[in-house]
């Protein structure tokens, strides 16, 4: 009986101390260092998609594989065909040019698209060159026709366009299929027809008369250089969803649907500065802050994403004062406190972020006070001074084994 009272108190411990260790947690984020496994709209029914200028977009190339793609890029299908409404591809079609893309109505509509992105969205998109010089569709093909090309001159430096009938034609079907007509940018089988997409995802090279209104579809490429870390597009564990404070929130690898936050240098942080630490808090200044903008944190951990917050919701001043709290299982090894300015925008649109400072946990050289923590079998829970229902249920389970015995 005595035995199975003893089993009984330390299981009651054991569970005492993980609810203490998880209720001094914030919810998980996903967040990583890394893309995540890319899987293309070329192979695959459900591709990996990424939020950008507020719309998701299909990613059908990717580092060299795929659509239209080369290293150090993605190439981006938007998602829904309806997100930018329909366009004639010309207005007028008796006219010896009019499916010629360089001079078209569509082109107008794909140049649009991209100058309702934000101008930091703008300057992560590359430019592409479109061959011309296309022939006419033929069936059997017998007059040189090119699926790729456009009919009339290239058009250089295009920063979103419309695929061409041979790169929609790589598309898996489900992919293609939208519900709607699309637009392509390759010629019909005659000077007043232009290549497009039906409904079910049917690749239709002949063409439709370019004065329909069609659905705009564009694509871009995106260049990856500046990418700092990718996160959530949306939903509970996206980057939008935590709450501003010194606790960190635990990383957890970002799913299919994700978004970019980028590096960029019109964002700034001069230098943070730790002032003190009490127990895991650590309180610090900075300077040369980017104003009313979000301050904010990660730890890194052998260069991977454990733990974000947001540290102040916007930046009043230049300089400031600051705490982080740092993780119950931090390890001064391996983790760092990398601090960052960053521009904190809506679900599936990319975020921006000055350089990472990192901040010294251990001001004056002092190691981890060890009664901050408290440890069970080996597994470290984070210590429970700043909260106080902790301490009463703790209060409660020793009771409760005063009174077993």
């Amino acid at each position: 009986m005595k035995t199975k009272r003893i089993l009984s108190v330390l299981l009651t411990l054991a569970l005492a101390f993980g609810l203490l260790g998880t209720a001094a947690s914030a919810a998980d984020v996903n967040i990583q260092a890394t893309l995540p496994t890319i899987v293309l709209g070329t192979t695959s029914a459900t591709p990996t998609k990424v939020g950008f200028g507020g719309k998701q977009w299909a990613v059908i190339g990717y580092n060299g594989t795929g659509i239209a793609s080369t290293s150090g890029k993605l190439t981006l299908l938007l998602a829904n065909s309806t997100d930018y409404g329909t366009s004639p591809f010309n207005p007028v079609y008796d006219q010896p040019n009019s499916n010629h893309y360089s001079v078209s109505t569509l082109k107008t509509a794909m140049e649009t698209v991209y100058g309702t992105l934000p101008a930091k969205e703008q300057a992560q998109v590359a430019g592409r060159d479109l061959a011309g010089g296309g022939a006419l569709y033929s069936n059997p093909n017998t007059t040189g026709y090119d699926a790729d090309k456009i009919a009339g001159p290239n058009v250089t430096g295009a920063k979103v366009w419309p695929l061409s009938a041979g790169e929609a034609a790589q598309l898996h079907s489900t992919v293609r299929a939208t519900g709607s007509w699309w637009w392509l940018r390759s010629p019909g089988d005659n000077s007043t027809r232009a290549a497009g997409v039906y409904t079910d995802g049917t690749v239709y090279p002949i063409g439709s008369t370019v004065s329909i209104g069609d659905a705009v579809r564009p694509a871009l490429l995106l260049n990856l250089a500046s990418v700092l870390f990718v996160s959530d597009a949306s939903g509970a564990s996206a980057k939008s969803s935590v709450a501003v404070g010194g606790a960190l929130s635990p990383a957890q690898p970002a799913g299919a649907n994700f978004k970019i936050t980028f590096s960029t240098t019109e964002l700034a942080l001069g230098g943070v500065t730790a002032t003190g630490r009490t127990g895991n808090v650590v309180n610090f200044s900075y300077s040369g802050a980017t104003t009313g903008k979000t301050l904010s944190a990660v730890v890194l951990r052998d260069g991977a994403v454990k733990y974000y917050g947001k540290l102040v919701a916007s930046i009043a001043s230049a300089s400031g004062s600051a705490s982080v709290t740092l993780p119950g299982d931090f390890a001064a090894a391996t983790d760092t406190v990398q601090v960052f300015v960053e521009e904190c925008n809506g679900d599936n649109q990319s975020d921006f972020a000055s350089a990472y400072k990192q901040l010294n946990v251990n001001p004056g050289g002092g190691g981890d006070d060890p009664g901050d923590y408290f440890k069970l079998w080996g597994k470290t829970t984070t210590y429970l001074k700043s909260n106080f229902w902790n301490w009463i249920l703790l209060i409660f389970c020793f009771g409760w084994i005063w009174m077993a015995f």
